[in-house]
């Protein structure tokens, strides 16, 4: 694959064996996506999904109220957190994508205090709520 910021269109001129090989626009490689134009956003908005997956498969422990928050916060850091941030220290990150993956902080942090959409409470609220309740 040959990753070009520009004319993204074109076809790789590499040959092998006398046979021209075919330019990709994507593919997974050791479990992370590689795009041709260089963005990381379909393996962030992947991670995300794959993150937001195993919340929901530990609901139970983070809707558990005899748990206290410093254990269900062991836990997210623990076992969602790092499926999240997966070669994250390689990504090539825009602003969007950072306000998405603060977004699902922020997500993960409103089911734990089990915090309703409809109650708009800001970022900043549930910080803290998270900083005198949890460690």
């Amino acid at each position: 694959m040959v990753i070009r910021k520009y004319e993204n269109n074109r076809d790789s001129r590499i040959t092998l064996k006398g046979n021209q090989i075919k330019q990709m626009e994507n593919f997974k490689y050791l479990g992370t996506w590689i795009t041709n134009d260089g963005k990381c956003d379909k393996e962030i908005k992947s991670r995300i999904a794959m993150a937001k997956d195993t919340f929901y498969k530990l609901t139970n422990i983070f809707l558990n109220r005899n748990i206290r928050l410093s254990t269900k916060l062991n836990v997210l850091n623990t076992y969602v957190y790092s499926i999240l941030l997966y070669a994250s220290e390689c990504w090539t990150i825009s602003a969007a994508m950072a306000k998405k993956v603060e977004a699902a902080e922020m997500w993960f942090y409103r089911r734990i205090l089990r915090i309703s959409y409809k109650k708009h409470i800001t970022n900043e609220e549930v910080l803290n709520r998270m900083a005198t309740k949890g460690i």
